[in-house]
Formats: structure tokens, C-alpha cells, sequence
């Protein structure tokens, strides 16, 4: 069961899809007064038969005037919460957009599933100037303060780059 919160509505999975479903779920939680709160979360999936343009696989984020703080998924100039993708072929980015975030402490929970070792990703914070490893095959957190400075609460602060550093299979053609 997914404690992600925010994804009001989930894409039927793909009936075509083969192979392996690579997915990364990150829930964000904030602290308020030390007592933690789950905020909102999105989902990433990848695999070969998905493509990368939006399409009826991917999930908007829905918003209201009544939201409290946002987490999503910022692709082809919309904000999901669903994304599906075509598998890893060397490196993928994905730009993350936080918005009506308070001033307190906040953590992402990275909750990945069918990774392998091949497989790397970082966070990467343009306020702090920082990368953290993300932990594809257990999982983990990374922790982010929003202050008074505006750039700590800027919408595209955060962002994700996927690595997959697979052997590529070697062709040998024999002569003749």
C-alpha cells in the first residue's frame, strides 16, 4: 500500500508493457513543532514500452486553492504526479517542483522498487549547492530546510539524475 499522498487518481497499468517496471516513489514530510507530517508525493515509473512525452499513462497533479504544501513532477511544461518513462538508457533527469512549502524542516522518503546495481541517482539541491545519493535498491531520506532566503522555496530547487551504467554488449563479427 502506497502512503503517497496528492496522486488522486492512478493510471491503469499498461496491459502492453514487458519486462521489468523500475519505480521510485518519494514522499515528502514536513516537521511541524518536531512532529512529522506527511505532505505530498509523487511516483515515477520507467520501463521500455512507456515513452517520455505525456500521455494517458501519466498523471496530473491536481491542485486547489485549499492545497497545502506541493510536491510534483515538473515534464513537457506540466506538473504531474504520475510520470511513466521509457526505460534508462544512460542518464535521465527529472525536475521536481515544490511549491506553498512553509518556513520548517521537510524530508523526501525515497521509497524505490526493481532497481538494480547498474543503477545511481542523485538528488540535486540548487539552493545548497549539494548532490545526495539517492539509494535505488533500499531506499532512503534526504532532509531540506525552507527559510526566509526565497531561492530556499524556489519551485525548481530540486531536480533527479538517473544514471544506468549497464555493460553494453559487445558485437564481435567474425570475418569472411
Amino acid at each position: 500500500n502506497s502512503t503517497t499522498i496528492g496522486i488522486a487518481s492512478r493510471p491503469v497499468r499498461n496491459p502492453g508493457s514487458t519486462g521489468k517496471v523500475m519505480s521510485l516513489h518519494i514522499d515528502m514530510t514536513a516537521f511541524k513543532n518536531g512532529t512529522p507530517s506527511l505532505a505530498d508525493g509523487i511516483a515515477l515509473e520507467f520501463n521500455n514500452d512507456f515513452v517520455n512525452d505525456i500521455d494517458g499513462l501519466d498523471a496530473s497533479k491536481l491542485t486547489t486553492f485549499y492545497t497545502r504544501e506541493e510536491l510534483s513532477i515538473s515534464s513537457g511544461g506540466k506538473l504531474l504526479a504520475i510520470e511513466r518513462r521509457t526505460g534508462i538508457a544512460f542518464e535521465d533527469t527529472i525536475r521536481l517542483n515544490i511549491n506553498k512549502l512553509n518556513k520548517a524542516a521537510y524530508q523526501f522518503h525515497f521509497r524505490p522498487a526493481s532497481f538494480n546495481g547498474y543503477y545511481t541517482a542523485t538528488l540535486e539541491d540548487r539552493y545548497k549547492n549539494t548532490s545526495t545519493p539517492i539509494d535505488l535498491l533500499n531506499g532512503n531520506t534526504a532532509d531540506f530546510d525552507i527559510t526566509a532566503d526565497s531561492a530556499s522555496f524556489a519551485g525548481n530547487r530540486f531536480y533527479i539524475v538517473f544514471k544506468n551504467s549497464s555493460p553494453v554488449p559487445v558485437v564481435v563479427e567474425k570475418p569472411g
